[in-house]
């Protein structure tokens, strides 16, 4: 089940060596470290069931129930060809769990996803209004992800026309044609299988490329 965001509830977990911060990049279109004072304006909103929010300089994702997909949407600015990186780490929850990015988001139900789970698997496909579409047969493993709570991985994805490349820790482990969105938002996700309690926290997340000339249309 996708689950719109909801109203906030702040959850106090902290997470200071989860990594260093970075200097903004002088070549970047966006770059949040959620710093106090400075993160984009990501929307954050959750209930008893899954909660997002800004905790201790970390974008927090955490899920209570089974088979939900939670995320959190950098509501501006839209992107078409890009490159995107972001940390993330899994804190809490079964090794099962996924974690990922969601690139060239048209609405809360049309986009690309890119995850991994804790145990070494990754998936991509897209969402449309009637349902999914894998660009894989089944979840396929990479020695590249590092398994297990408490361990970073950084995943990448750079998008140039319809090709879009997915990176795990610098390592390229598969490449897609698909012209379907062209453009769209970018979000940060989390989700369950058959268990609940899983919690993952994101920073760094850095845009670098060229920023879609829609953007620049509306601000004109």
């Amino acid at each position: 089940m996708i689950k719109r965001l909801l109203p906030l509830l702040l959850l106090l977990i902290s997470c200071r060596a989860f990594g260093q911060e970075e200097m903004r990049p002088e070549n970047a279109l966006f770059f949040d470290g959620f710093v106090v004072g400075q993160t984009g304006d990501w929307l954050t909103e959750g209930d008893d069931e899954a909660v997002t929010a800004v905790i201790d300089e970390r974008m927090l994702i955490n899920v209570n129930e089974p088979q939900m997909m939670q995320f959190v949407t950098l509501s501006e600015p839209i992107f078409d060809d890009f490159t995107l990186e972001v940390d993330t780490m899994q804190i809490t929850g079964p090794s099962e769990s996924s974690y990922g990015i969601l690139v060239r988001m048209n609405s809360p139900s049309e986009f690309y996803r890119f995850t991994i789970r804790g145990d070494g698997f990754y998936m991509i496909e897209r969402h449309d209004a009637d349902g999914w579409t894998r660009f894989m047969k089944d979840w396929e493993s990479t020695a590249a992800i590092q398994q297990g709570a408490g361990k970073k991985n950084q995943l990448k994805v750079i998008a140039e026309g319809s090709s879009m490349t997915f990176f795990v820790n610098g390592t390229q482990i598969m490449q897609i044609n698909d012209g379907r969105y062209p453009q769209g938002n970018i979000a940060l996700s989390a989700g369950t299988f058959g268990q609940t309690n899983l919690q993952v926290m994101f920073d760094n997340v850095l845009v670098t490329g060229r920023e879609t000339a829609v953007v620049n249309a509306v601000q004109e």
